[in-house]
């Protein structure tokens, strides 16, 4: 199983980055992140979407699949005190919904969610499992 920072590494990074400077490579502009995104970044492990500027893919995949976005935020004092809300599109041409969650009251980085509806193979056959494949977007991602 993946791991992440314990509560004490993640809280003392909190404490001492206010800002973290990413990308750089793999076809990404380099970028300065700072509040939630900076914070999300931090609880779990994100590899760059090579020529995909700004976009990432989590590394923590088996631990967060089965988290909604808004679950994702869930750990304990991550997004402290901030109301974002989650959007669910139905594109056409889709059967999956994609679901974002804009991480700043401007809108300009967040989470894309692409939502995978799968049948479950335990039982009668008429429950469905969905997972979720979660990019982390900064301001030259999330457009």
């Amino acid at each position: 199983m993946a791991k992440t920072a314990d509560d004490g590494t993640r809280k003392r990074f909190q404490e001492e980055v206010s800002s973290l400077c990413i990308g750089g490579a793999k076809g990404h502009v380099e970028e300065t992140i700072d509040g939630s995104l900076l914070r999300l970044y931090s609880v779990y492990r994100w590899k760059m979407i090579p020529r995909c500027t700004g976009r990432y893919t989590c590394r923590d995949h088996e631990m967060v699949s089965g988290l909604r976005p808004s679950e994702l935020l869930g750990r304990p004092a991550l997004l402290e005190g901030e109301d974002l809300k989650e959007r669910i599109f139905h594109l056409p041409g889709r059967v999956d919904p994609i679901m974002i969650l804009p991480l700043d009251k401007l809108n300009e980085t967040g989470i894309i969610t692409y939502v995978k509806k799968s049948e479950d193979s335990g039982g009668d056959g008429d429950s469905s499992c969905e997972r979720f494949v979660h990019t982390l977007n900064t301001k030259s991602g999330f457009r």
